[in-house]
Parts: C-alpha cells; structure tokens; sequence
C-alpha cells in the first residue's frame, strides 16, 4: 500500500506541475505586457527574468539567454538545447517555459526592457550589457539603451520599420 501511495503522489506531483506550466503560458498569451500597460503585472501570469545579476558578466550573461531563445524561436532548425553552462539562475524559468517553442520576439522584447529598467534604476552604480549584446538587441529589437543615444553604429543597426509589440 505504501509504494502504491508513493506512486500515486508522484503522479499527482506531475499532473500538477504540467497544469501549471500550461496555465502560464495561457495567461502569458492573454495578459498584456509591461510595455503596452506602463504598470508592472508579474502576477498576470508572464514569465518573468529573474533579476539576480550584480555584475556586467552575468547581466550579459542573462541577456546572450534570451537571445537565445529568441533565435529558437526564428530559426528551430538551426538551434541546440541550452547547455547546462548557458543555463543560469536569471533566465531559469523563461527557458523552463520557451525551451522548446522558442522566445517570440516581443516576448523577448519585454524581458530585455525590463531587465534594463532593474539594472539601471534599482542598482546603483547603474548596469549595461557589453557592447555586443546591445548591437545584436538594437538589430533584432530595436531596443536603444540610453548609453547608446549618440553611438551611429548601433543607431545604423536599428530595424526599419521598428519592431511593433501593440
């Protein structure tokens, strides 16, 4: 009777974790983003980055993941499973959620505006990427970080016409 029980918890413990995953990505495909709202809604159900960067290296770090997952999402054939050195604490559950369907690009897009807004107004001094992570966002995003404003090779890179997340 007890391994019976043990089995029956284990596959309650499954059942439940399955419902939950699908009930985020339902509620993330229905609630609008940070950007169309201009109010911050982590309990809508998005999947959010964790902001547990301190530092240029794992900020990056974190920022090369979504990209990633992005590039998964607009070319499956060519994309690989994260490795277990690609995988970090920031981008754990976005990956646990667009591992196998890829990151779509507003999506992304989202995540990148907000990892910005923590790392340059919650953290003091201020953070940004390395130089090459905001090219590749500038010309897959249209993101501009601020320290970007006046730099013409990252403000040529920018898509024509923007990318529209309304």
């Amino acid at each position: 009777m007890g391994v019976k029980s043990n089995l029956f918890r284990l596959k309650a413990t499954v059942a439940l974790g399955v419902i939950v995953n699908s009930m985020v990505l339902v509620l993330g495909a229905i609630a609008p983003s940070l950007s169309q709202t201009g109010i911050d809604n982590n309990d809508s159900g998005q999947v959010s980055l964790r902001m547990v960067f301190r530092n240029v290296r794992d900020y990056t770090k974190c920022l090369e993941n979504v990209l990633l997952l992005y590039e998964k999402y607009e070319k499956p054939e060519e994309f690989t499973e994260l490795s277990s050195e690609d995988r970090n604490k920031c981008t754990l559950d976005v990956a646990q959620v667009y591992e196998y369907s890829g990151l779509p690009p507003c999506e992304a897009r989202r995540l990148i505006e907000e990892a910005d807004i923590f790392a340059t107004d919650r953290l003091r001094p201020p953070l940004f990427p390395d130089r090459g992570i905001r090219v590749r966002i500038a010309q897959n995003f249209g993101y501009l970080y601020r320290v970007d404003r006046d730099d013409r090779q990252i403000l040529n890179v920018l898509p024509q016409p923007p990318l529209s997340c309304q």
